[in-house]
């Protein structure tokens, strides 16, 4: 039957995936935790496709070449299982391999929550570890944008929470104070915005000022834009900041982008079951995609020539992986180009 051809189709996949990158997906001891994230940050030091900015530094823009069909994932949210699901649908892995697309991850791959216990930080540890080591393997087609809660900021509370010391408490005790302040020099290199011909994405919203491409490549010397592109949120009667229609369209006219370009944000779902949202608070062609649901797996990609808004069911990938597909895991290394 059909629904039998899918899933060994499916299930192949997760194969495929297994020998790109050997060995079960579970945080890694801490030395080769710290193995693994000094070479990320020796690679986001060279990142292809990113303008440096005045200092001879990656700026804040990935600039994506028109070879590259973009696969936009939202908030993860520490959801190992739902990228699992990207990464085994349509062709998206496939094309991975061949050169043919590149994975966005659009911030805030960890958990967050108002209630946390120890196994989210546990599975924080796992998604940053696995995404790690898909940078590493495709190093010039696998892009974290900055998010809210890639940062160690106390200013990035939920509720009482703090989420952003206790992060970085579970790092120092887990990791140590090295792979501590090795996170602090990769949070302080990534890129902000992801930018095409036909879309322009990053986390949170548009500046409601204004802005140019040079702002952007050195993003490190305009806090405000910082704060804008990882926190802002559409303006509603209840909220008397963010950002509007007005301001998306002056941001895109700022870009030299055509009107009806898609602006793709994550960052504020209109609930954790409704993915995509293809018309933000009203405003033309500004989309929302969450990807830390538990019933549906937001993204967005392009599809005949435009980019398109998808979602998929949510399925619990991991403990098969783990049980049925992982190979003895290899040392470390940057693959050669």
């Amino acid at each position: 039957t059909d629904i039998v051809r899918l899933t060994e189709w499916r299930k192949k996949k997760l194969k495929r995936l297994s020998k790109l990158l050997p060995g079960k997906i579970q945080p890694l001891a801490p030395n080769e935790a710290l193995n693994l994230l000094e070479e990320i940050v020796a690679l986001a030091q060279r990142e292809p496709h990113r303008p440096t900015d005045w200092r001879g530094r990656p700026g804040g823009i990935v600039s994506l070449p028109e070879r590259l069909t973009p696969v936009l994932v939202g908030d993860l949210h520490a959801s190992v299982d739902n990228m699992l699901v990207v990464l085994t649908q349509n062709g998206f892995l496939e094309a991975l391999e061949e050169g043919r697309c590149c994975l966005v991850i659009l911030g805030d791959a960890i958990y967050s929550g108002v209630h946390l216990h120890p196994e989210d930080l546990h599975r924080s540890l796992r998604m940053m570890d696995f995404l790690f080591r898909l940078k590493l393997r495709f190093p010039d087609r696998v892009f974290y944008l900055r998010g809210h809660h890639d940062s160690f900021s106390g200013e990035q509370g939920s509720g009482d929470l703090q989420l952003g010391a206790l992060w970085e408490s579970e790092l120092r005790r887990t990791r140590g104070k090295k792979y501590l302040r090795t996170m602090e020099r990769y949070y302080a290199l990534m890129p902000y915005l992801a930018l095409s011909r036909d879309f322009v994405a990053c986390h949170a919203g548009a500046p409601a000022f204004k802005v140019t491409r040079d702002m952007l490549i050195n993003i490190r010397q305009y806090p405000d834009l910082e704060n804008a592109l990882t926190r802002n949120r559409a303006h509603k009667a209840n909220r008397r900041t963010g950002y509007n229609k007005n301001d998306v369209k002056r941001f895109r006219k700022r870009l030299a982008l055509e009107e009806n370009i898609p602006f793709i944000t994550a960052h504020n779902p209109l609930s954790g079951n409704d993915t995509p949202w293809s018309q933000v608070d009203d405003i033309p062609q500004h989309w929302q995609v969450y990807s830390g649901g538990v019933h549906w797996v937001g993204l967005a990609t392009r599809v005949g020539g435009r980019m398109v808004p998808l979602k998929y069911p949510g399925e619990p990938l991991l403990a098969l992986f783990n049980s049925q597909y992982a190979r003895p895991a290899f040392p470390l290394r940057t693959p050669s180009r």
